[in-house]
């Protein structure tokens, strides 16, 4: 397993911490204001969370050498019937969120599609796979579903504008480098300035051990998060000066009626 991660707020334990992830225990109570902001899976969209018990150090003591357990609970604003409950484990110096309702990933997954509405079905299941495999400590795997994301995001810019620039799928070539070079005019500039991503991604999928790939997992994430976000905010941009072009083009202006 990983060695625990530092524990920057109670938001990030509710609501960023996939399961089974080990945090150092904070030093003192979480000294945060009662509400909260997150996903609410049953609003299907961003809400304020009020607390509906103490703190989580507050509620769980501290063990000397055991183990305590304890569950934290947090209401919508918006509708008092959807909550979000965590259950964690706190020993020694540490402390693991080992269950969730609603589960991990229908928050994460909802979050990441509110957020990043042009985020496919697929890449969101897959990208948050990734991250609970890593939270498992399986490293190699993880680097799997990354590097799939990598991909399909090359092929899916080459599917949209092939027609454009009249390619046929025999002018995709085999090689990863191949195809970022040709539609390195189309493709996230992070992507291509950092394509050596992806021969790392490869490079722990066939020769890394699990540790090496966890060690880099964090940057692995961060990198297909910016790739994802700047693929979506160019097609956006494309698609408004596509309407913006139209407009003009087939602008007519109104006939005045002489008097």
């Amino acid at each position: 397993m990983n060695e625990p991660k530092k524990l920057s707020s109670l938001q990030e334990l509710i609501f960023d911490a996939p399961l089974y992830a080990v945090y150092e225990m904070p030093q003192g109570h979480f000294h945060l204001k009662d509400n909260l902001e997150g996903y609410c899976v049953g609003c299907r969209q961003q809400s304020i969370f009020k607390r509906t018990g103490k703190s989580v150090l507050e509620g769980i003591p501290r063990p000397n050498g055991g183990t305590s357990c304890g569950e934290i609970a947090y209401r919508c604003a918006r509708d008092n019937e959807h909550m979000i409950r965590i259950q964690v484990r706190v020993k020694k110096e540490t402390i693991e969120k080992y269950g969730q309702y609603p589960p991990f990933a229908d928050v994460a997954h909802g979050e990441l599609r509110s957020r990043r509405k042009g985020l496919s079905e697929q890449d969101g299941r897959e990208f948050y796979r990734a991250i609970g495999l890593e939270s498992h400590g399986v490293g190699i795997g993880s680097f799997v579903y990354m590097r799939r994301i990598f991909e399909r995001v090359i092929k899916n810019i080459f599917d949209e504008v092939k027609e454009k620039e009249g390619w046929t799928e025999a002018d995709y070539p085999g090689r990863i480098d191949e195809r970022i070079t040709l539609l390195k005019d189309h493709l996230p500039s992070f992507l291509v300035k950092n394509a050596r991503l992806y021969s790392i991604l490869s490079l722990g999928i066939h020769e890394l051990d699990e540790q090496a790939c966890l060690d880099f997992f964090d940057v692995a994430r961060n990198s297909i998060t910016f790739i994802l976000d700047e693929a979506q905010r160019r097609k956006e941009e494309e698609e408004e000066r596509r309407a913006a072009e139209h407009a003009i083009s087939s602008y007519k202006p109104a006939t005045r009626v002489s008097g």
